[in-house]
């Protein structure tokens, strides 16, 4: 006969905790996901942002084409990144090496040669269904060196955050005199916050989608198809989606799922996949008695 003791059952309710938490939370490194962004518990319509909140957010332009938004993510370099996620929509609109990227518009909108990096797109991975934009991976020919204004967002373990979560969608609204870069006026950053709830997340019409229940008003915002979609949970930021404008409705925001894409880009990146559930046993007990 096998005893299980008061002890040992609050071990196992702790080390099956530890295993879900664990499989949620982001891929920790280069410092991503780090934000001053206040953390919120309800839904909020569009308001402009402070930029500095946002580090990962990188604008695209070319020539006469409507400026669209994209993210840095992380790869294996530990002080500079080359990858920016961004739709299928947006990288299609004019030829790779025509596109340009700006990474670390500084507070007052503005390009800064001290923090802003621009750089020329040379490729792209990407994905596309025939029923919505997909995403697109852009490479970029200069990497991006981290500061102050630049930090890359965090990769998530799976396709949607825990429950309760607070999640930000972002736009940009630009102001330009001219084409490329060297047109750009001014660009401020309006976000949207979101509540994920435990029933809002999940694959949606059979699909790698996102689905969000929102009261926010959806008329005259700013967001396009390529606004990212982040989530903040476990002390960091990090990205689910892009943002589907035609899909989602009056009180449904969706989003296409960023986790499944991943692969496209594996020798890039440090794939975020779940840990096996004996190592994150092991992990505890290492934690546990020292």
């Amino acid at each position: 006969m096998v005893f299980i003791t008061s002890w040992s059952l609050v071990v196992i309710a702790t080390l099956l905790t530890t295993v879900n938490a664990y499989g949620y939370r982001p891929l920790d490194v280069v410092g991503c996901g780090r934000s001053s962004l206040p953390i919120f518990n309800a839904t909020e319509d569009e308001q402009y942002a402070d930029i500095r909140n946002h580090p990962w957010m990188a604008l695209i332009v070319n020539q006469d084409k409507i400026p669209c938004p994209a993210v840095l993510i992380p790869i294996w370099n530990r002080n500079s990144s080359r990858i920016v996620l961004t739709s299928a929509k947006c990288q299609n609109q004019a030829s790779i090496d025509s596109l340009e990227v700006i990474i670390g518009i500084g507070p007052d909108g503005r390009i800064h040669e001290n923090y802003t990096t621009i750089s020329k797109s040379a490729g792209s991975y990407w994905y596309r269904s025939k029923e919505a934009d997909g995403a697109a991976f852009l490479f970029l020919k200069k990497d991006v060196k981290f500061n102050e204004f630049v930090r890359p967002v965090c990769l998530p373990r799976q396709s949607g955050p825990p429950p309760h979560t607070p999640c930000v969608l972002t736009g940009w609204e630009v102001q330009t005199y001219g084409n490329g870069s060297s047109g750009l006026q001014h660009a401020g950053l309006k976000e949207t916050h979101l509540i994920g709830g435990s029933r809002k997340f999940g694959a949606y019409d059979g699909k790698a989608r996102l689905k969000i229940r929102d009261t926010f008003n959806k008329t005259g915002v700013t967001h396009s198809t390529s606004s990212p979609l982040v989530c903040f949970h476990d002390g960091l930021w990090a990205l689910y989606g892009i943002y589907l404008p035609s899909q989602s409705t009056e009180n449904h925001s969706i989003f296409m799922g960023i986790y499944e894409k991943l692969h496209l880009i594996e020798d890039e990146i440090e794939l975020p996949t779940r840990p096996g559930a004996m190592h994150v046993v092991m992990q505890f007990f290492k934690n546990f008695f020292g």
